[in-house]
């Protein structure tokens, strides 16, 4: 039974890796591109198990398979390591989540945290009063109205000296039914020019539509390739943060590597779903151009969102030529 048990995994397992293959064929098989390090801990159990049970070719099929989605999960591009700086940058970006219920908890945490630059998503209305215990700390805010944001929001210890929405799907032609069009038009991401002591960066700040079913899918990808266009042609130290609504191994995030030539200030990291760790996958993420070096990059605690925040620690190289 158990034998049983273990081939029907791995063929449950193989299936997986095949559908990652063909991940932007279709929106469903791209949802199989984001649970590499559990297919690894999955194929190293089957793997150990066929060893025992037999046969041993079908081990080594997982073992393959293993290795393969292990890899995957390392080989995302990175920004080189800074070995040392004048003066490190420390960001963190976090989802607050509207529903979250422990307002005044994650404020308190987000202040002891002492960040220079924080970028925050679906901050809604009802977190301003909350947001505004922070103003001491954080003295620059965008966007202008960012009490009312509804999204992207980024506060800094820093000058902001320019901040603009982009609105990549403002066309009322989107789609044919009226609701969705509305809902495209509402999707926006932030651009913040902030001076950093004696040079500066463009932060853009993303929150990028949930990928459910083909219309959300194809939104989130061309939401990402908006920013990856843009970010390309900023001409200075780019940081791009915030809740990308995928992993690094889906084809959604190649425009921001490939297009962008952005980088990942540190390793994938697990920040949803904060409940249930074991089915955790890197949603949330800090990337950088080649005018930034980074120390790396971690998770902060739970701070009563479904997301756990990640925080960055930069060293850009030089001002905005």
């Amino acid at each position: 039974m158990l034998r049983w048990f273990s081939l029907t995994v791995l063929a449950a397992l193989i299936g997986a890796a095949l559908a990652t293959l063909i991940a932007d064929f279709f929106w469903f098989f791209d949802l199989f591109s984001h649970f590499r390090a559990q297919y690894v801990v999955a194929a190293i159990a089957v793997a150990i198990l066929l060893f025992w049970l037999r046969p041993r070719s079908a081990a080594l099929v997982a073992l393959l398979l293993a290795g393969w989605h292990s890899y995957i999960y390392f080989d995302v591009p990175k920004a080189r390591h800074a070995d040392s700086c004048a003066d490190t940058i420390h960001l963190m970006t976090f989802n607050l989540q509207y529903r979250n219920r422990e307002k005044a908890a994650a404020i308190d945490a987000l202040s002891l945290a002492r960040v220079d630059i924080l970028v925050l998503e679906e901050n809604w209305q009802d977190w301003a009063p909350h947001l505004d215990r922070l103003g001491d700390e954080y003295p620059h805010a965008a966007p202008e109205d960012w009490r009312d944001a509804d999204g992207p929001t980024i506060l800094s210890r820093f000058p902001i000296v320019d901040a603009r929405i982009v609105r990549p799907f403002e066309s009322a032609s989107l789609d044919v039914d009226p609701a969705r069009s509305a809902f495209a038009a509402a999707m926006w991401y932030l651009v913040a020019r902030i001076e950093i002591r004696e040079g500066g960066a463009t932060v853009i700040a993303v929150h990028a539509p949930y990928p459910n079913g083909t219309f959300l899918t194809g939104l989130r990808n061309a939401y990402l390739e908006d920013v990856a266009t843009l970010a390309r042609a900023i001409d200075g130290p780019v940081i791009v943060a915030g809740d990308f609504n995928t992993t690094p191994w889906s084809p959604a995030f190649d425009p921001l590597f490939e297009t962008a030539g952005l980088m990942s200030a540190g390793l994938p990291l697990m920040t949803w779903p904060s409940w249930f760790p074991p089915a955790g996958i890197p949603i949330d993420h800090v990337l950088v151009n080649d005018r930034i070096s980074s120390f790396g990059a971690g998770r902060g605690p739970d701070l009563g969102s479904d997301h756990l925040p990640v925080l960055a620690s930069l060293c850009i190289d030089g001002g905005i030529r």
